[in-house]
């Protein structure tokens, strides 16, 4: 499995961008082992972005009297 930085996520939806246009070219092709292909990898993409989103840490920021401060938690389903 794949990890990811925090600061990467949005490539993922970039990756489903582009794979979906390699799709649908494939499929206008009628190029069956391409699209079946192709599908394999967008599953893995849509496994890999649902594992990272419960896993990755979050940031949230709380206010304390005058300064700001960052608190690191885990996202749990």
């Amino acid at each position: 499995m794949l990890d990811l930085d925090t600061a990467m996520l949005h490539r993922l939806d970039e990756l489903e961008t582009d794979l979906l246009g390699r799709r649908a070219g494939a499929q206008r092709r009628g190029w069956l082992g391409e699209t079946d292909g192709v599908d394999v990898t967008l599953e893995h993409l849509r496994r890999q972005r649902q594992v990272s989103m419960t896993t990755l840490p979050t940031v949230r920021r709380v206010s304390s009297s005058s300064c700001a401060v960052l608190m690191l938690g885990t996202v749990r389903p």
